[in-house]
Order: C-alpha cells, then sequence, then structure tokens
C-alpha cells in the first residue's frame, strides 16, 4: 500500500453516497484494507484535534458510530 511505503501513520476513511442509506456501505471494507496493509489505528477528529482509535482492539465496531476517545 502506497501509505506504508512513504510511512504515512495517520490514516482517515470516509464515505459519500447519492442515497443517505448507503453512507457507509463500505467503511468496512475500508478497514479490512488498512488492518492487511498493517495500520493498526484510525485516526478520527474531535474539535479539530486528531484521535488515534486501536481498529485492533477488541469490541472495535467496523463504522465510525465508534468514535475514538479523546479529551
Amino acid at each position: 500500500m502506497l501509505l506504508k511505503r512513504y510511512d504515512i501513520e495517520t490514516v482517515t476513511i470516509g464515505s459519500d453516497a447519492h442515497k443517505a442509506e448507503l453512507v457507509g456501505t463500505f467503511l468496512s471494507d475500508g478497514l479490512a484494507e488498512l488492518r492487511k496493509a498493517g495500520f493498526t489505528h484510525l485516526t478520527t477528529y474531535e474539535k479539530r484535534r486528531p484521535c488515534k482509535t486501536d481498529i485492533n482492539k477488541p469490541g472495535f465496531v467496523n463504522s465510525t458510530s465508534n468514535p475514538a476517545q479523546c479529551s
């Protein structure tokens, strides 16, 4: 994966759809690809601050409905 080749560690994923019910449809596929490439964390943002979430942590939900715990 190109991101790993250049030592990029901050990764986010997003979703776009033309119908509301399709938003987030392939987020689990994106997470699977990140895991396959060796990534262990996903970065989300809370009040413009980056928050790393361990995507291999037991109980991690494969969607953005499980926001990072940042303070």
